[in-house]
């Protein structure tokens, strides 16, 4: 992820129009970031902070005029990716941003991306784009994971587990990559049984021990 940068000003962007609006302030320093879109596949999913959440994948259009914009978008569908339109989440929405840059030029980042003015550090937003993802998922925007690539993630996953926890007595610093790659095997076990739809085990209430009682005279 993206390093922090203490110092500078965040620049938050302005929302993608037709005509680009001119601006005094110093550049962000970021180079080659053409517009993009998000575009998923079934098979490509991960666990991030603590939630099973598509792969997503920019698709960047260059300004080159022997490529074609649709061209290129036909030929990810066909190897089975879906496109997230810019305004998914209905009207006056875009996740999509337009930063001034260097020479002039305009660099696009999504909404999760701040950029920093006379830098080329972007400090990402990871709480809120898995939020966006996670929406993406519970909306139908995008189809949930299939049964076999859970289980394919939860099986690697495991095998993580299993290779950091048997290293970690000898090397302690392995005992936080182990309790990672477990936090993430009960993640996608708890997602495949959701799409199996079964119900998590509900915990037993604990009897009251009843006081005892003192026998009387």
């Amino acid at each position: 992820m993206p390093r922090i940068q203490k110092k500078g000003t965040a620049s938050s962007g302005r929302k993608v129009t037709k005509k680009a609006r001119s601006r005094k302030d110093q550049p962000v320093r970021l180079t080659n970031k053409p517009p993009f879109v998000y575009i998923a596949h079934p098979l490509r999913w991960t666990v991030l902070e603590g939630e099973v959440v598509p792969l997503l994948k920019e698709l960047r259009f260059i300004d080159d005029p022997n490529v074609d914009p649709d061209d290129e978008r036909a030929k990810w569908r066909k190897r089975g990716w879906t496109e997230i339109p810019w305004d998914v989440r209905g009207p006056d929405t875009n996740y999509l941003r337009a930063h001034d840059a260097i020479n002039k030029t305009t660099a696009y980042l999504s909404e999760f991306e701040t950029p920093h003015k006379g830098s080329s550090v972007v400090v990402s937003d990871v709480a809120g784009f898995v939020e966006f993802c996670v929406w993406l998922k519970d909306n139908g925007k995008i189809d949930a994971p299939e049964p076999y690539v859970l289980e394919e993630l939860r099986d690697r996953a495991r095998k993580r587990f299993e290779d950091y926890a048997s290293k970690a007595h000898s090397n302690p610093k392995l005992q936080g990559l182990a309790d990672r790659a477990r936090a993430d095997m009960d993640t996608l076990s708890a997602e495949l049984d959701a799409v199996l739809g079964i119900e998590p085990p509900k915990k037993k209430k604990k009897k009251k021990k009843e006081a005892d009682i003192e026998p009387q005279d």
